[in-house]
């Protein structure tokens, strides 16, 4: 059985390194960027092989909402958790995806992927 494909965005590199390790040693394929288009960059390289996209909501250039919309034109199916520690009302391209609230402590970012990922259809 192959290990779940995760990609990480956050422009606050402590913050994207910090996710990364903690996926990574709990046995995800972590993939990681620091902005928007280095995201879908990766995204295209993966041909859409992912099955969830953690971004922060707030980050220069691209926003966090612009880069779940334009994910989803290219994988519509991909299952998306936000991070964020202000999270705005109206965020079109966030409707109906979890929101965890930064700071948080590892063991709620692994229950919340964990949440997501077992409720895909393998």
């Amino acid at each position: 059985m192959s290990k779940p494909n995760i990609l990480v965005v956050d422009d606050e590199i402590a913050v994207l390194k910090y996710m990364v390790t903690i996926l990574t040693r709990h046995g995800y394929e972590v993939h990681s960027a620091s902005d928007a288009s280095a995201a879908l960059q990766l995204v295209e390289q993966l041909s859409c092989g992912l099955n969830l996209l953690i971004t922060d909501v707030a980050m220069p250039g691209v926003s966090g909402d612009q880069l779940v919309r334009s994910l989803r034109r290219m994988c519509p199916y991909v299952d998306v958790l936000v991070v964020s520690g202000a999270l705005q009302e109206g965020n079109k391209g966030l409707v109906n995806c979890p929101v965890l609230k930064k700071p948080f402590l590892p063991t709620a970012l692994t229950a919340a992927v964990n949440e997501i990922l077992s409720s895909q259809i393998h």
